[in-house]
């Protein structure tokens, strides 16, 4: 825990003698804890005669209040030091002549966050963007944080309410400004002094395209890769448009559809008003499978090469039907096969209502969540006659992978997971056994502040079911499943690319008591920009590294994380019908992703702008429900922690909910077996029950064992 002592005792050491001075930590506006130190000068408050309690500082002491920060951050951890210095004309006092500690954090809750950040220590240093890139990026800033506040140089991106989604958008944002930045690059360089210095200037030269078949092994031609593909697809070589390499994702999911047909493939019924309207949209969805390369997709294995994916010159072949039913049954049973189009499309109309229903059907391996809207805004485009310009092709991607080190990103990984070969919750209830998810709880969780000033809510959840799930395991080494939008590769465009990029990787957290939580938050988000690189190597892949990374990759519970959309226009009703085909809203988002979960558990959670929802999806027979919901109330209680004990060390953590500990206490009082008509001279109690080994001693037994 921070030791407001010992940061007044270093404060001291560098101001004058004549400043009175007051560390603490307040709760500007009701936000995040911060830590300020409250100050006084002795000339300015004999001669102040103004009213209220803030009054400014001399010159004087501006200038050395503007030198301390960096004289402190040398001598002690940055997190004990004072992010603000608050002006008083005089230090509110008790009786006994003490500081009046209790006026001092009620003057800084009545005080906006916008107050106390005017009032930085480094305020002489955060002025107002000067050089061009500064001033690009600061309007790159507003336009995706939405914040009429003043920002300077010293302001941290995430401080203002970024996070992962808004990164991707700064990027974009920052493009249309003529620069070019990465996801890693803020997350690196997170204040806007920072992220200019790392940013550079876009060439006025577009991004470079990739030619047919130019993503190939060399040894295999053009002629050669078209005979091969078009045989495998049974179609005529002339008809092959392009072959790429598939990602490690799209090899995973075909590899999953082999075992299992229906595995990764989604169905989708739309109801239409009428002929008319089915006559519409069947033009679109024409439009846009010919300028939408990833709806022409097929993949084939070809000897020698691999799974590849071959981009086919083909109209979409329409299923024109009166059975609904029996098509959707029929649709279900049809495997989509290597070589085979991964996308169907039919309409059927209704005999008895003459309603006519359109039926996609997609393999997974084509889409994500985050492309399926982009194919759907096409298909909406060319619904009223327009056309659609992406900055990058699902094959920009292929390119940028093929680029990538496979030496560096395999040493990566197999340093990141030496030693994770722990236990992982939940404990499977024998070895072998398939788990299924049978079962569903959601919650809410409130967060009344923000994290550490540099670490995101999505930072936050990672931690606290890191945290939780240690408890569980009786490890302080976690590793969990997270999937990942991919969205965060250093590609220009990458947030428009129509073809799926989410990745899974696991996730590692060690946990260290001593450890303060904004130290622990930092760490976990320094690893999240770490990994962008290497997020897309693929678990097939990186599990063949060492024993440990195999051990690490038997993942019992998996991570799926919906950044805030708040701010985005979000209608409730489709205006388009190809706008039923996606989710509506974060809900529905988490829903259509569980439809996918092959762990014992898997949280989908969803950002909001009063904290998160959580839907977990679990087997039964690996976590009863009861033990899922004390775990998810334990999740929120830490996630909660971690918002609101910045400066605490981990230790000071407390997982159990009060009615975990009302339950303890029932169990230490029921039938208690004392030992002290054994040992009457002593006050021990047992600790663990001789009867009953899972009964625990009472909290505070010994400290607080539990």
């Amino acid at each position: 825990r921070i030791e407001l002592a010992e940061v007044e005792h270093h404060l001291r050491g560098k101001l004058p003698s004549s400043v009175k001075i007051a560390a603490e930590v307040i709760k500007p506006g009701g936000t995040e804890p911060t830590l300020v130190a409250f100050i006084v000068e002795q000339a300015s408050a004999a001669s102040d005669d103004g009213e209220g309690d803030l009054t400014t500082l001399s010159a004087e002491l501006h200038q050395i209040v503007a030198e301390i920060d960096t004289a402190l951050g040398a001598e002690i951890p940055r997190y004990m030091v004072p992010s603000s210095y608050i002006p008083l004309r005089k230090m509110p006092s008790l009786v006994s002549g003490k500081i009046d500690r209790k006026r001092l954090r009620e003057l800084g809750s009545s005080m906006s966050r916008e107050e106390v950040a005017r009032l930085r220590a480094v305020s002489a240093e955060n002025t107002a963007p000067q050089s061009d890139m500064e001033k690009a990026l600061h309007r790159s800033w507003v336009k995706i944080l939405g914040t009429a506040s003043e920002i300077g140089l010293q302001d941290s991106f995430f401080a203002l309410g970024g996070d992962s989604l808004r990164a991707m958008r700064l990027v974009a944002a920052a493009r249309d400004e003529g620069i070019v930045l990465t996801v890693a690059n803020i997350f690196n360089c997170p204040t806007l002094k920072d992220m200019a210095a790392t940013a550079t200037t876009a060439s006025q030269e577009t991004q470079e395209a990739v030619e047919p078949f130019s993503l190939l092994d060399k040894n295999w031609t053009r002629e050669a890769a078209s005979a091969d593909v078009a045989k495998l697809c049974e179609i005529e070589e002339a008809t092959v448009e392009d072959v790429y390499p598939c990602t490690p994702l799209q090899e995973a999911l075909m590899a999953l559809s082999a075992k299992v047909k229906e595995a990764y493939v989604a169905q989708r019924v739309v109801d239409l008003d009428d002929a008319a309207m089915a006559d519409k949209l069947k033009s679109a969805f024409d439009t846009a499978a010919t300028d939408c390369p990833i709806l022409r997709t097929r993949i084939v294995q070809v000897p020698q090469h691999g799974l590849v994916q071959v981009v086919v010159n083909e109209r979409i072949a329409w299923h024109i039907g009166d059975d609904l039913q029996g098509y959707l049954v029929k649709d279900r049973n049809e495997a989509m096969d290597l070589g085979k189009p991964l996308v169907r499309y039919a309409l059927i109309t209704s005999p008895e209502s003459s309603k006519v229903y359109f039926v996609l059907t997609m393999h997974h391996a084509l889409y994500d969540g985050w492309s399926m809207p982009l194919v759907v805004d096409r298909v909406n485009k060319a619904y009223d006659g327009q056309k659609v310009q992406r900055p990058a092709e699902f094959k920009n991607f292929i390119r940028y992978l093929n680029a990538v080190s496979r030496e560096e990103g395999e040493t990566f990984w197999r340093e990141r997971l030496q030693g994770a070969n722990g236990p992982q919750f939940p404990a499977l209830p024998y070895e072998g056994y398939q788990t299924q998810a049978d079962s569903l709880l959601e919650i809410h969780v409130p967060l009344s502040g923000r994290p550490a000033s540099n670490t995101t809510v999505a930072t936050v959840i990672r931690g606290a079911w890191a945290y939780v799930a240690s408890r569980y395991s009786a490890t302080t080494d976690v590793v969990f499943g997270e999937t990942l939008t991919g969205r965060n590769a250093a590609l220009r465009g990458a947030e428009e690319i129509e073809g799926p990029m989410i990745t899974t990787i696991p996730f590692r957290v060690q946990i260290h008591d001593e450890s303060s939580v904004a130290e622990y938050l930092q760490e976990i988000q320094d690893l999240t920009a770490q990994q962008i690189p290497y997020e897309h190597t693929g678990l097939q892949h990186i599990r063949r590294l060492s024993p440990d990374a195999y051990e690490a990759c038997e993942l019992r519970t998996g991570l799926v994380l919906h950044p805030s959309a708040e701010g985005e226009a979000q209608p409730n009703t489709a205006v388009y019908p190809a706008d039923r085909l996606v989710p509506a809203g974060d809900s529905e988002a988490a829903q259509e992703a569980l439809k996918f979960n092959t762990y014992a558990l898997m949280l989908v959670c969803a950002l909001d702008s009063k904290g998160f929802s959580v839907m977990a999806s679990f087997d039964s027979n690996t976590v009863q429900k009861s033990l899922m919901e004390r775990a998810l109330d334990q999740f929120a209680r830490v996630a909660t922690q971690l918002c609101e004990m910045t400066d605490a060390p981990i230790r000071d953590l407390r997982y159990l909910t009060n009615d975990d500990q009302v339950d303890l206490w029932r169990a230490s009082i029921k039938n208690p077996q004392s030992v002290q008509d054994k040992y009457p001279e002593t006050r021990a109690v047992w600790i663990v029950d001789p009867q009953d080994s899972t009964r625990l001693a009472p909290l505070e037994a010994l400290g607080e064992l539990v």
